[in-house]
């Protein structure tokens, strides 16, 4: 897209040429630095829908990354950057991993502020239910995106459409010990009488997402399909592994500093902790690692991306299907249609015909 660092007076010379992607991630980490002194460093104890400078070098690092990785391919001074404001934010102090894998996502359900370990960095916050006070946004996190519960009255423990699973190649990253696959790929659902009903273990890719529950949800009576839901931006743990991540790929080898940050996440989930890989075996234990941590988090879509791997990891999903695990139904059909479909311009958007028509210097993405 276009970026305009000016407004402009004249209608008539408002057309512009396309950014270059490498110059637009460029602007965009120049001026969040720029305006990293202005951004609070005091008030960590506010809600976590308030940006702090911590959430400020949070995105840095995720920025850096961006332009680290496919297709601006900037390499290790982006790495570097990315490590800078990733240990920024460890070295503050000022957040912390829950203890407890399943706390952070209760407390996101039910309004709940951790201002002890502010493990949520950021999120979106929607309040209120419509049923009680009018005092309510419109948000449907854990009713579209959640468990499997099909109590639609207001008095029973929420109705969710389950519209999003886990894969079997989500499930086959977790070991059996590791608390997260409960968490991310829930184990039961919840029927019309509030009763949980647990999948078989032949019914895989029937768990539903488990990190939005609204059996969690505090305000009574409950709305069929708003709720109080947060939605996660950037918390802690992202962090860690961005900084694993970045002095991995900066030092063409994982430092002491990167098997601190991604160990302290492997043990707060109760797994193992690594020691003694190569570069190569680090990275890609690295990747596993966030798919296990940040699944259902609107992240591993760009992470495939910037990794350059994306149409490769797709033709993996595609071959899960292929497994015996993997049983008929929607959840089969849409994986192996989705498989079949993505091609290589998947990885980026078309640009809008409305925004072609009004800006006539723009060319459609070539892949388009």
């Amino acid at each position: 897209m276009p970026i305009r660092e000016e407004s402009f007076k004249d209608v008539s010379k408002s057309t512009l040429v396309a950014t270059p992607m490498a110059e637009a991630l460029d602007w965009i980490i120049q001026e969040m630095e720029e305006t990293l002194p202005m951004v609070d460093n005091e008030l960590y104890d506010e809600r976590p829908s308030y940006v702090k400078r911590t959430v400020v070098e949070g995105v840095l690092a995720r920025v850096a990354l961006t332009r680290a990785g496919y297709p601006t391919n900037g390499g290790k001074p982006y790495f570097e950057k990315a490590a800078h404001y990733a240990k920024a934010v460890k070295d503050s102090n000022k957040h912390g991993l829950n203890p407890d894998v399943y706390e952070m996502w209760k407390r996101m359900a039910s309004d709940r502020y951790d201002t002890e370990y502010n493990e949520s960095m950021w999120e979106v916050e929607f309040i209120g239910s419509r049923e009680l006070d009018g005092n309510w946004t419109n948000g449907r996190i854990g009713n579209v995106i959640g468990n499997v519960q099909r109590n639609g009255s207001t008095e029973g423990l929420g109705y969710s459409y389950w519209f999003y699973s886990g894969s079997l190649i989500l499930w086959d990253l977790f070991d059996e010990d590791d608390k997260r696959r409960d968490l991310s790929m829930a184990p039961y659902q919840i029927n019309v009488n509030d009763e949980y009903v647990y999948w078989r273990d032949n019914q895989i890719v029937q768990r539903a997402c488990g990190k939005f529950r609204r059996e969690w949800e505090t305000i009574m009576p409950r709305h069929k399909n708003y709720t109080q839901e947060n939605y996660p931006i950037i918390r802690y743990a992202d962090v860690l592994l961005m900084l694993a991540e970045a002095e991995n790929e900066a030092n063409q080898a994982p430092t002491a500093l990167a098997y601190e940050a991604i160990n302290a996440v492997r043990e707060r989930a109760g797994v193992e902790p690594l020691s003694g890989l190569s570069y190569a075996d680090f990275q890609q234990e690295l990747r596993d690692e966030r798919g296990r941590e940040l699944c259902f988090e609107s992240l591993r879509k760009y992470d495939l991306v910037r990794w350059g791997i994306y149409t490769e990891a797709i033709s993996a999903l595609g071959e899960a299907t292929y497994d015996s695990r993997w049983p008929g139904g929607s959840n089969y059909t849409t994986a192996r249609a989705f498989a079949e479909r993505t091609q290589q311009r998947h990885e980026f958007l078309p640009i809008p015909l409305r925004e072609l028509s009004i800006n006539t210097e723009l060319d459609q993405n070539p892949l388009w």
